[in-house]
């Protein structure tokens, strides 16, 4: 009986402090910086891609009537553009982590460092290339772009609602709250 008296008490004492935690001004800065990058934009654009990339790659997956080679093909394909994106997140989180207020306040504004835009507009390139074109001889459905190009050029609107942090925000917090959701599947994983 005594282990689950301590067992209450500390659930309880937990249970108790978890709001105050929650309402500490460094996690109350860090989630308007999280929301200042996933309401950006040019991550939106990023997610449209992930997104496409992978229900494409089910498809494949689902499919009965294609030889190994072609979905060996594009599962080379699908890997190669998911390291890319991967690659993109790692150094949009690198940005953020090196250059914390100038950065997310781009961001803030709907836009995007240059170096950035300019990698993330390769990787839309590429899949259509590469992935894209693959996708469509091994399904021999036509695939249609995922956004314009004059779509795909434009930055964001400002978000005025968010009020960005004056401090630090912390990238093992970035890495939890925008990496991990953000990263595609590994081929293995896709349903």
């Amino acid at each position: 009986m005594k282990p689950i008296k301590i067992m209450k008490r500390k659930l309880l004492v937990v249970l108790f402090a978890l709001p105050i935690l929650l309402m500490t001004p460094v996690f109350a800065q860090s989630q308007e910086a999280v929301q200042a990058i996933m309401t950006n934009n040019w991550v939106k654009k990023y997610k449209k891609l992930k997104t496409d990339l992978e229900n494409k790659a089910v498809h494949v997956k689902d499919m009965d009537n294609i030889s190994k080679a072609e979905r060996a093909n594009i599962e080379k394909s699908y890997e190669e553009t998911s390291r890319r994106l991967e690659l993109w997140l790692d150094n949009l989180i690198t940005q953020i982590d090196l250059n914390n207020q100038v950065v997310l306040t781009h961001l803030a504004a709907g836009g995007m460092e240059p170096e950035l835009k300019s990698e993330l507009l390769s990787i839309f390139t590429f899949y259509a290339n590469n992935f894209a074109s693959q996708y469509e001889d091994v399904t021999g459905e036509g695939v249609q772009a995922i956004m314009s190009n004059s779509k795909l050029m434009e930055d964001g609107e400002q978000n005025n609602s968010i009020v960005l942090p004056a401090g630090k925000v912390e990238k093992e917090f970035l890495i939890a709250n925008v990496k991990t959701p953000l990263s595609p599947t590994s081929w293995n994983a896709l349903y």
